[in-house]
């Protein structure tokens, strides 16, 4: 698990790699996501927040940015969001990044650059945004 750097945003992310059937029984190694999940202060999930996803992977590119909302993947939790990224693992440092944004599309994080592998095992990037 990795700590994004403290900003000034109301919001810090805590990120972890792991395999996609930990929350999706039925995933293959075939195809890599992001997801997670939005907490207040006490750990609380917070829904509807707006969460994107950009930047590049190899033979992919995600500009402009995707979105979807907090909430939608429960999977993942109350506050759970997902993102199919519908490729193959790939190596990369910091050419994707995710952010999170009030109902209004205010950043409540700055862009947060990810690391993404080719190991099978660490084909979902796990996002835990959680209020300062």
């Amino acid at each position: 698990t990795k700590t994004a750097k403290p900003t000034g945003m109301p919001y810090a992310a805590a990120i972890t790699s792991m395999e996609s059937s930990t929350f999706i029984p039925d995933s293959t190694c075939g195809v890599m996501y992001v997801a997670g999940q939005a907490l207040d202060k006490s750990g609380t999930p917070v829904t509807a927040l707006q969460v994107y996803l950009g930047g590049n992977l190899p033979g992919k590119s995600f500009n402009p940015a995707l979105k979807t909302l907090a909430g939608l993947a429960t999977a993942y939790g109350p506050s759970g969001f997902e993102f199919n990224l519908g490729v193959k693992p790939a190596a990369s440092k910091d050419s994707l990044w995710i952010q999170l944004s009030d109902q209004s599309g205010a950043p409540l994080t700055d862009q947060i650059f990810l690391t993404t592998s080719i190991d099978c095992k660490k084909n979902l990037i796990f996002v835990r945004f959680q209020l300062k």
